[in-house]
């Protein structure tokens, strides 16, 4: 089926002929009596011949055409209100927001304007505002003309519009069900209902409030469309299969409703629509489909459409755009950004191109470019918030912590807030009630240091205490005073809250970041980065079911959000059970003997895990097979009996979880059995529980049984140790850490032992190719040492028959190169990173040591790690060498 073209025909036909009309004056000269049919009321000027072309080309994407005339319209009548009004409206097409808020606000200010000219000026700002994002201003506008005047229908629509596109549906069906000036079975507010119950996930209420418009009668296209969707969503493809094929029947051009209709069943259409020859689609048609297509996710599909859009077209303003943001989208920065600027060069000073384009090379992680272009933003409207915020999370992307600081602290005072002092002092002077003269006395000292929040709260609740004892001329006064300043409250609170949970996570401070970013959500709901972050903390902290439902309400926002998408994604296949094989290798030996160290060890595991809560809580269950060799000491003589491989198997149980976000808790149990009956079999085992300071600082209680196989001797005795540690991990700064461990060791033979421990480290380079120095120091004393029995010349056996240092005091120096090399680098990402370490160290023995370390992590497939581990140690008195290898698999 060929599209019919009359619609571009019959658009492109009447700009023709106001065209003729401006480039032939005139014929628009005004007529004489008599000399015309048309009635004198219904005569035209070339003004009004100007604007209705500026909105058909601007509707066509023809902004080159539009946007000059329209600016030089708009200098050339400043003081015509109506002319204005329309002008700005236009200017809205291509996103010159700066420019449109710049005409509206002299609009306002002027002392002339009639009131039903202010109210739609200011009906129109908050429209500008509410595009540009600023919501908070947005909303003082509406709630303003509500003040004004508590039966304003329109602007009622244009609060909950507000509140939803904000992403506030909560207090949007708050509006939606309270009194209001609109009747509960308007059209309109039916709408916006249903589409508040929409992005709540209640289709079938939704559904419902649809039904309600056929009902009356008063379903539109739209309304088919949107009814079609809920049908999807609710796996109803025959209803809304019907329904598209009879809109379709009405009116085939419908891309809506054709798009819909193609995607329940692809296989009824022969041809691609955007990339049929010859096209079926107009431009407008083309940049239509393709925007569904990205609004669906099929991001390189909608590049196609939009890419054939410009085909047709080179110069659709609104194709040039939408492939801008899709080739973002798919991380083609280099063509978005090149498609940005050249949109710039043909629009400049264009505030939502701008604003693009900063995004975009954030997202390229050019950061000082990105900066750059925050910085023009906000030199051009400094009272502008957004571009200051989103550049503060910049400076925090690029791990510019000063900078972000700075930027916030910005947001926390206002230049206007002083504006407000003179008349609050008056205010305070008038009231006579205790509760509120104090809060406006606060208000008032506040406003000086350029600041509302958080001195506005305790206004508004004496004013809800006393505000009925005032007198009604004061008390509204007071109310619009509170609405005039909800803005600036609005925007210091949530930078406040902001700044306060990204350096907590900044420093590492997780669990007191968690609290910040829940509370930053609760006054700015719409806040995706805020819920992406707050996901991130639960995620570190081990929260994964709280992490996965806060990926969820985020995804419901935006259910194209990759990075929560992805997440998602992980935590699913996390919580399935997994089985792994572990095996290990280890030697160590003691060439100068006074360490003992006479053994091989090899440990196979077949390891079950089965994950509760979303991989909170963990149940392990393993088989273990164990093969030990110990080696000859050198001054052994026969001794035979202690060589030769012994091997064991057994089994271990398990559970790890955390329990609050303050209280996580670990314990493990091992049962060894050694083929040989020579043997003691031994139970091992481990607990642990970790209390978390308020994020100053992890304090862990734990405890180990454990074998001390040093040697054969150890090995024929059995010989366990009972561990208790108290580990201290202090978090100091983002770039400086501090541990410390203290370890009571109770042997089996009657030994007792202490080991003292500090770790400190310093960051030199930061992720993801992080550069750490660490400073060690460590003393260690064990009450007996050795006793070497002897016949003749022979060593016949050891008591203690391990290392046993008296007074023993050491120091190590530790460079670690750790690089992640995942794709995504987010908590629950893929991980693809590896980890090295050179240490240096010596002690009270003369034992001067060097040691290699080496880690590498690869999720080389959605369900399948690889792991392994080595170390290698080299000194006088002990060396060792160890691998560990690790392969698992998730069901």
């Amino acid at each position: 089926m060929e599209f019919d073209q009359q619609r571009r025909g019959v658009a492109v036909a009447l700009g023709l002929i106001l065209l003729l009309a401006l480039v032939q004056p005139a014929a628009f000269v005004q007529p004489s009596l008599g000399s015309t049919i048309v009635p004198e009321a219904a005569w035209i000027d070339d003004r009004e011949a100007r604007l209705e072309l500026a909105r058909i080309l601007a509707a066509l994407g023809q902004v080159r055409e539009t946007r000059e005339q329209v600016i030089a319209m708009a200098a050339a009548e400043p003081h015509d209100p109506a002319h204005q009004l329309a002008l700005a409206n236009i200017m809205m097409t291509w996103g010159d927001f700066r420019r449109a808020e710049v005409i509206l606000r002299p609009l306002l200010a002027r002392d002339d304007l009639d009131g039903p000219t202010r109210r739609r000026a200011a009906l129109e700002l908050s429209r500008v505002l509410l595009a540009a994002q600023r919501y908070e201003e947005a909303e003082e506008e509406l709630l303003l003309a509500l003040h004004g005047d508590e039966r304003d229908r329109q602007a009622w629509h244009d609060l909950v519009a507000l509140r939803i596109a904000e992403q506030d549906v909560d207090n949007a069906l708050i509006l939606l069900e309270a009194p209001a000036p609109v009747p509960s079975d308007d059209p309109t507010r039916l709408r916006q209902q249903s589409r508040a119950l929409s992005a709540t996930g209640a289709y079938h209420a939704a559904l419902d409030l649809q039904t309600a418009l056929v009902e009356q009668g008063a379903e539109r296209r739209a309304d088919a469309v949107a009814r079609a969707r809920l049908l999807i969503r609710l796996e109803r493809q025959e209803e809304a299969d019907a329904l598209l094929a009879g809109l379709l029947a009405d009116d085939p051009d419908d891309i809506d409703a054709r798009y819909l209709w193609f995607h329940l069943d692809p296989q009824r259409e022969e041809d691609p629509w955007c990339e049929a020859q010859p096209p079926r689609l107009t431009p407008e048609q083309l940049v239509r489909w393709g925007e569904l297509d990205a609004q669906a996710g099929q991001h390189a599909a909608a590049i196609v459409c939009l890419e054939a859009a410009l085909e047709q077209d080179p110069e659709q303003f609104q194709a040039r755009l939408a492939l801008a943001e899709a080739t973002a989208t798919v991380r083609d920065y280099d063509r978005s950004i090149a498609l940005l600027d050249a949109l710039l060069e043909d629009f400049p000073e264009t505030s939502k191109l701008q604003f693009t384009r900063a995004r975009v090379l954030s997202w390229a992680e050019r950061y000082e470019d990105a900066q750059e272009a925050y910085a023009a933003l906000r030199e051009a409207l400094p009272e502008d918030p957004v571009p200051t915020r989103e550049a503060a999370r910049v400076a925090l992307w690029s791990k510019d912590a000063e900078t972000a600081t700075r930027l916030y602290r910005e947001l926390q005072v206002s230049e206007q807030a002083e504006r407000f002092q003179s008349e609050v002092e008056s205010l305070r002077m008038r009231t006579q009630r205790p509760a509120i003269d104090a809060a406006l006395s606060d208000l008032g000292e506040a406003l000086g240091d350029g600041r509302v929040y958080p001195m506005l709260g305790p206004l508004e609740e004496a004013l809800a205490e006393e505000g009925d004892a005032l007198l009604p001329e004061l008390r509204d006064q007071l109310a619009r005073l509170v609405i005039e300043l909800r803005p600036l409250d609005r925007i210091q609170e949530s930078a406040f809250l902001e700044e306060q949970a990204k350096l907590r996570a900044w420093h590492r401070r997780f669990r007191t970041a968690n609290t910040r970013f829940t509370e930053l959500i609760a006054v700015q709901p719409g806040n995706q980065e805020a819920r992406f972050d707050l996901a991130q903390m639960q995620c570190i902290i081990g929260l994964h079911d709280k992490s996965i439902d806060t990926y969820e309400s985020l995804l419901n926002i935006d259910p194209l959000h990759t990075r929560a998408s992805e997440a998602v994604e992980r935590i699913t296949i996390r919580s399935r059970p997994s089985l792994g094989l572990n095996l290990s290798a280890w030697s160590e030996e003691s060439p100068g003997g006074t360490r003992l160290a006479a053994i091989d060890r090899q440990h196979a595991e077949l390891a079950a895990e089965i994950p509760l809560k979303n991989g909170r809580y963990l149940v392990n269950v393993g088989q273990h097979l164990w093969q030990e060799r110990p080696k000859p000491l050198d001054d052994v003589r026969g001794g035979d009996q202690l060589l030769g491989t012994y091997e064991a198997q057994g089994q271990s149980l398990g559970f790890s979880g955390v329990l609050t976000s303050w209280l996580s808790a670990a314990a493990q149990i091992t049962y060894k059995d050694y083929r040989s009956s020579a043997l003691t079999d031994p139970t091992l085992g481990r607990a642990a529980i970790t209390v978390n300071l308020r994020d100053w600082a992890d304090l862990s209680l734990e405890y180990e049984r454990t074998e001390m196989l040093a040697n054969g001797f150890a090995l024929e005795q059995g010989i366990l140790a009972n561990l208790w540690r108290l580990r201290l991990s202090v978090p100091v700064r983002r770039w400086l850490d501090l541990g410390v461990l203290a370890e009571y060791q109770d042997y089996s033979d009657d030994n007792q032992g202490v080991a003292l421990r500090a770790d400190l480290g310093v960051v030199l380079k930061d992720h993801p190719r992080e550069l750490k120095v660490t400073l060690t120091g460590e003393y260690r004393d064990v009450r007996n040492q050795n006793i070497f029995e002897y016949e003749g010349a022979n060593l016949v056996n050891i008591q203690y028959p391990y290392w046993t240092p008296q007074d023993y005091v050491a120091g190590a120096l530790t460079l670690q190169w750790r690089h992640d090399l995942a794709e995504f680098l987010f908590c629950g990402a893929r991980q693809h990173v590896y980890l090295l370490k050179l240490g240096l160290g010596t002690d009270t023995e003369h034992n001067a040591g060097i040691r290699f370390e080496g880690e590498y992590r690869y999720d080389f497939a959605p369900r399948w790690s690889f792991t392994a581990q080595g170390m290698i140690q080299r000194s006088r008195e002990w060396d060792a060498e160890g691998l560990w290898l690790g392969l698992s698999y998730r069901f």
